[in-house]
């Protein structure tokens, strides 16, 4: 949910209101955000449920990839914050929107790369074959 910041200006269209999946998107984020202090409580949520050893190690897994996730987003952040106040007027706006572009779709590129590990991870045990690795506990 923290990297929604940086897909506003791909997300603000003009074709918003015919775009039920951004719509929803929006929703759940005014949702996430009017509820004081809930990143630093999905933060704490996520790294309780990835240290559980009930869960399934590979959604345990993707838990923790998530905390990482959610801490690499941080340097973006302060960094956009860290040049705007030492020099306000430095940089234009249409690098920023650039810039805050790169970050979203870095994002997207790494949460597909996890899905399709995932998906394909499990289609092929699906399919019969024995897991000839091994996972920590």
């Amino acid at each position: 949910m923290d990297g929604l910041q940086y897909g506003r200006f791909l997300l603000q269209t003009d074709q918003v209101e015919n775009n039920p999946v951004i719509l929803a998107v929006s929703v759940i984020y005014i949702l996430y955000r009017s509820v004081p202090l809930s990143g630093f409580l999905a933060f704490f949520t996520l790294s309780f449920l990835s240290g559980n050893p009930k869960i399934n190690r590979l959604i345990r897994f993707n838990l923790q990839q998530s905390i990482f996730l959610d801490i690499a987003l941080i340097f973006p952040g302060l960094l956009l914050g860290i040049s705007r106040a030492v020099a306000p007027d430095a940089m234009p706006a249409g690098i920023g929107e650039i810039l805050t572009d790169g970050v979203f779709v870095a994002l997207l590129v790494t949460l597909g790369y996890c899905v399709g590990a995932y998906l394909l991870c499990n289609i092929y045990w699906l399919w019969g074959h024995k897991r000839t690795w091994t996972y920590l506990p």
